[in-house]
């Protein structure tokens, strides 16, 4: 949420459902995410990657961790196409302030921006500056895909190939 959709409150920054919380300078609440990652992975097919975040956790506040890759595609071990290899954290470390994503039999498709995004039911929001994941084949002209020439990560879904699950809702 970005500052002024909220009301001002004397003394403090904003009022979100109503608590006071400070604006940043760039004018989004500020909630501390860490992705101390770096910003590209190279993987070979077959292999499994963690990553992980921080966040500082505040008092009492509940905490919703999710995990996209880009463009804006919500990771989901529901989805099929990552049933049975993807796994996030569980509440008991989302209390301690950590998130963490494991993907596992890495495929060239995997290839892609992962960014961690943490959202406070207080309204406060951050997402970490994110991984380029880059499952590499052996020889990359040898992969069959279609469109990139083999030089680099293939794209995530091409119109008419796939289905695309976003927050809940199925489009064809």
């Amino acid at each position: 949420m970005a500052c002024g959709s909220g009301r001002r409150a004397p003394g403090c920054g904003w009022v979100w459902g109503g608590e006071c919380a400070p604006c940043s300078a760039a004018g989004v609440i500020p909630a501390g995410v860490h992705q101390p990652y770096p910003a590209v992975l190279r993987v070979s097919p077959g292999e499994t990657m963690t990553l992980s975040c921080s966040f500082e956790k505040r008092q009492g506040s509940r905490v919703k961790a999710t995990w996209t890759r880009a463009p804006g595609v919500v990771l989901d071990s529901a989805h099929p196409f990552y049933s049975g290899r993807l796994n996030v954290s569980h509440l008991d470390l989302l209390q301690k302030g950590e998130a963490t994503l494991t993907l596992s039999e890495l495929e060239q498709r995997d290839s892609g921006l992962y960014q961690c995004q943490i959202e406070f039911y207080q309204g406060e929001s951050g997402t970490g500056a994110g991984t380029e994941l880059q499952v590499m084949g052996k020889n990359q002209s040898d992969t069959g895909e279609v469109g990139n020439g083999g030089t680099g990560p293939s794209p995530s879904l091409a119109a008419g190939q796939g289905t695309v699950w976003l927050k809940g809702l199925r489009i064809p």
